[in-house]
């Protein structure tokens, strides 16, 4: 579900597919010549982070020098890495998925170091998940699906380093998913309407 809302929302970097699809025609981009050139930038100090937990200094520092010996302080081409801002496109899509229907609804959220703060209140209000088992909840989306049986609705901010991705997943019979988004759309109307107070 969210993964995809990443590939929609992102195109690129965070959208970025983790393992290749066989339809994806990566064929055409992605070469031994570019490769060995990617792997040339990439493969240099200033790209490399050693992270240890526990380890002593000298320990760490004998496994670094090493397993690191060879790095290259810069790209052999003299090239480097180029680097953008995570960008917010939007968008829609739809997918064929064995495992059920589902309906994520994303706008931008907040990044890791929490600079939209509001984002996150948001998602709490929003909320979906009763916290009584039997009972459907009393939070914004709880309400707004309560008519709808059999639908399992989360809210929550995916945060990354430099862009976040409030979501609202629904799960469910695809009637059941389909009456339940648009309530879920009503909802967020009304929040964005002001009708919630400070």
């Amino acid at each position: 579900g969210c993964g995809y809302a990443n590939a929609v929302y992102f195109h690129s970097g965070l959208g970025a597919a983790l393992n290749p699809s066989p339809s994806a025609p990566f064929n055409k981009y992605v070469n031994e010549e570019y490769v060995a050139s990617f792997a040339d930038v990439v493969y240099s100090k200033p790209n490399i982070a050693v992270v240890a937990d526990g380890a002593g200094a000298q320990s760490l520092s004998k496994w670094v020098d090493q397993f690191f010996k060879g790095v290259p302080a810069a790209a052999r081409s003299g090239q480097t890495l180029k680097t953008e801002a995570t960008k917010y496109f939007g968008g829609e899509q739809r997918t064929s998925h064995a495992s059920g229907n589902s309906v994520v609804i994303a706008f931008p959220g907040s990044d890791s170091a929490g600079s939209k703060p509001e984002i996150e209140v948001l998602a709490t209000l929003l909320g979906a998940q009763p916290t009584i088992k039997w009972a459907p909840g009393f939070s914004l989306l709880s309400k707004a699906t309560a008519g709808t049986p059999g639908v399992s609705v989360a809210s929550a901010n995916q945060a990354y380093s430099d862009a976040g991705l409030l979501t609202v997943q629904l799960t469910g019979a695809a009637a059941s998913v389909r009456k339940a988004a648009e309530e879920t759309v009503k909802a967020l109307k009304n929040i964005a309407a002001g009708t919630v107070s400070k």
